[in-house]
């Protein structure tokens, strides 16, 4: 089973979750809502596995090392035009080497 998350409604953590869905916020300092937060998924697990399995989908989604490093290869790019410069050709293709796998 994939561990839902619950976290504090704070900049950094609320763009982490969709709340309801992959995980639920809770306000900063709020020791009740925690607790509520923490009592509902306890008790019901398939909530909890729910937004436990689409809390990894969107993580591998968003915050993956390959998208993360599209997402600023593409800034860089947008910038550069931005100052009408060109985009410079990659040094060696990218390429993923055989066999190398991961496992979220």
């Amino acid at each position: 089973m994939q561990v839902p998350c619950v976290l504090t409604d704070i900049s950094g953590c609320r763009e982490v979750v969709i709340p309801g869905y992959s995980g639920l916020l809770v306000p900063p300092g709020d020791v009740k809502a925690l607790a509520e937060a923490l009592v509902t998924l306890l008790s019901n697990q398939d909530l909890a596995r729910r937004m436990g399995e689409a809390g990894r989908v969107q993580a591998i989604a968003h915050f993956d090392e390959r998208a993360v490093f599209a997402r600023v290869k593409a800034e860089y790019a947008r910038l550069l035009q931005e100052q009408g410069l060109t985009v410079p050709a990659p040094l060696r293709p990218e390429v993923t080497p055989a066999g190398v796998a991961y496992d979220c």
